[in-house]
């Protein structure tokens, strides 16, 4: 789902993941957390050079199915049947973020699932988003932003042990 218009084969997701640097053994982080919670929380990205740039997000999103089909026409009803609400089929697909973010040894983290698109970050927040384009980043990584977000979590890295090892 997303209000972008695609570039050839290649669609932006409505949703980011953001893997930021955590406040850590008394060094700042990357974001601070802003105290409202409604809409959304929120926080404030301080350092605009850790966002990644909006432009390659399609690369940092992907969807698969769990199952072959043995025709494009099987393969089209079965898209089809993803309309209708509470479909059976919905089980079958799976949707991924990742973070384009190389991490360093033995840091603390904290990823958060924040929107993707200016109406989708100015609704999160709470003013009306009807204005914006809906084809708009919600950052352009030259400025600090606040952004809302869905779900947040965190992790450290250890010695060898980072996700491209892994």
């Amino acid at each position: 789902y997303t209000p972008a218009r695609p570039t050839g084969e290649k669609l932006s997701p409505w949703l980011s993941l953001l893997v930021l640097e955590a406040p850590d053994k008394g060094e700042p982080g990357e974001f601070e957390i802003v105290e409202r919670r409604d809409p959304l929380p929120a926080l404030r990205v301080t350092q605009p050079s850790a966002l990644p740039p909006l432009t390659q997000s399609w690369a940092c999103g992907h969807v698969s199915i769990n199952e072959g089909h043995a025709s494009p026409t099987e393969f089209e009803t079965f898209l089809l049947s993803l309309r209708e609400p509470g479909s059976v089929n919905a089980d079958r697909i799976i949707a991924r973020l990742v973070s384009p973010r190389e991490l360093e040894v033995d840091t603390a983290y904290r990823a958060f699932l924040v929107p993707a698109f200016e109406t989708g970050r100015l609704a999160g927040l709470g003013p009306d988003p009807s204005a914006a384009d809906a084809q708009a980043p919600a950052w352009n990584g030259s400025a600090a932003v606040e952004l809302p977000y869905y779900f947040e979590w965190y992790f450290r890295t250890g010695e060898n042990e980072d996700f491209e090892l892994l």
